[in-house]
């Protein structure tokens, strides 16, 4: 792939996922929250944010491992707009785990 095509994939990927994030965003978040689900999930697990985030993201994680798998076996059932989806919720589970990080590394005052 040369490097416009490329340039012109990630581009169009992180529209997408921005465009995911702040339309479910809307549905899941509560009180201003982004990470409200992660947080109460958490406390019904007894568990971090982090952890229950990973938990809940990995069904996306194994759905792209089954993507790979199926174009190795030559499934020419995997569709374009199965794959944009797939590949866009493993990288906005990506980013919320980032988030489910950043907010228990400042609230046990490993960052400022």
């Amino acid at each position: 792939m040369n490097p416009n095509t490329f340039e012109l994939l990630v581009n169009e990927r992180f529209g997408q996922c921005w465009n995911i994030l702040i339309e479910k965003g809307e549905e899941y978040a509560t009180n201003d929250d982004q990470l409200h689900n992660f947080r109460e999930v958490a406390k019904l697990r007894h568990t971090t944010m982090s952890d229950a985030c990973l938990g809940m993201g990995m069904k996306h994680i194994i759905s792209v491992i089954d993507i790979v798998r199926a174009i190795s076996i030559g499934n020419a059932l995997m569709t374009k707009a199965v794959i944009d989806k797939k590949i866009g919720d493993a990288i906005n589970y990506l980013l919320l785990l980032e988030g489910c990080i950043t907010e228990e590394m400042k609230e046990k005052g490993f960052w400022k």
